[in-house]
């Protein structure tokens, strides 16, 4: 298996550890901008090989955890290079503007919409952790327009939804899920 982390900070590098505590065979790729990220993920062990956006071919799942208007910007790319059975993930705090970039595209099927709710006050590579996601939720946007079995791959239990005060389904854009269930089992 192969993951490439576009961005390789908190949240990206926290994740890394799970998996590679999970499949010690995968390889981890680190995409940044920064040398210095992409440097100090390396000596972490955060990720194992370094490349870039032409790179992800080949990669089962590609994670995106920059800043959002990054996040816009670059998706519609990232999904240009991946393989047909790659699935992208994003962890941005907002989804409006990185749905909208994307509705289009030819690729859409293959993208996941994720808001983690977790993290910590620290940043960067050296902030990453294990366990930062166990038994944290994570929200999902735009399901219907993810392949589901991308979701089903991914481990997520699905959390029965509660009708807002008012008697509105809370279905449609926002889903509450957990996400990667297995990373803790």
């Amino acid at each position: 298996m192969k993951v490439s982390f576009v961005g390789i900070g908190l949240m990206n590098g926290s994740l890394s550890l799970d998996l590679q505590r999970l499949y010690p065979d995968a390889v981890m790729q680190g995409i940044s901008r920064k040398e210095a990220t992409l440097s100090c993920a390396l000596d972490l062990g955060l990720i194992h090989e370094t490349g870039d956006l032409d790179q992800l071919q080949d990669a089962d799942w590609v994670f995106v955890s920059i800043p959002v208007a990054a996040i816009a910007a670059l998706l519609p790319r990232i999904l240009d290079a991946i393989g047909e059975q790659t699935l992208v993930v994003d962890f941005g705090s907002t989804k409006a503007a990185i749905c909208e970039a994307v509705k289009l595209h030819p690729k859409r099927a293959q993208f996941l919409a994720a808001h983690p709710i977790a993290g910590t006050e620290h940043s960067g590579p050296d902030a990453a952790v294990p366990e930062l996601y166990k038994g944290k939720t994570i929200m999902l946007c735009d399901t219907a327009h993810t392949r589901q079995c991308g979701i089903a791959e991914a481990g997520i239990r699905r959390h029965e939804n509660r009708p807002w005060p008012d008697g509105r389904a809370e279905t449609g854009r926002w889903q509450t899920a957990y996400f990667f269930g297995r990373l803790h089992t």
